[in-house]
């Protein structure tokens, strides 16, 4: 995951910095869940900002679960994209879809905009959870 947002800083010429945080975690998470949200924050989140652009990706473990959380200080999803359709990305269903066959369950993903009181958009977070298919129980 960090060598994909290190070649995404270096094209983007060092425009927003990063956190990994990932305490205690020793399962393997298939990166191909993550990367298509980490991709959409920097591309279209992070583009135009002027100050200041942090990505952050935490993982942590929540009972069976663990919880990937991509959060970015960016422009929000209706100024990334103002024609954006209500329907979801072809790639954000078939991740739901793998999901909900990996965890038994759905409301695996959830995308939340980020505003402040005004209602100017402060960025996106993205919760992700990952049933953990062995000694976490």
């Amino acid at each position: 995951m960090s060598e994909y947002i290190e070649l995404e800083k270096f094209r983007t010429e060092d425009s927003f910095t990063y956190r990994i945080e990932a305490n205690q975690i020793d399962e393997k998470i298939p990166t191909f869940i993550i990367q298509p949200f980490v991709e959409n924050a920097i591309k279209h989140g992070l583009k135009n900002v002027s100050s200041r652009s942090e990505l952050i990706v935490s993982f942590s473990i929540k009972a069976k679960f663990i919880e990937v959380i991509v959060t970015d200080n960016g422009i929000g999803r209706e100024a990334s994209n103002p024609n954006r359709r209500k329907k979801q990305s072809h790639g954000t269903r078939l991740i739901k879809e793998r999901l909900i066959i990996h965890n038994g369950e759905s409301e695996n993903v959830l995308i939340e905009d980020l505003k402040d009181l005004d209602g100017l958009a402060l960025g996106t977070r993205v919760k992700i959870r990952i049933k953990v298919k062995s000694k976490i129980e």
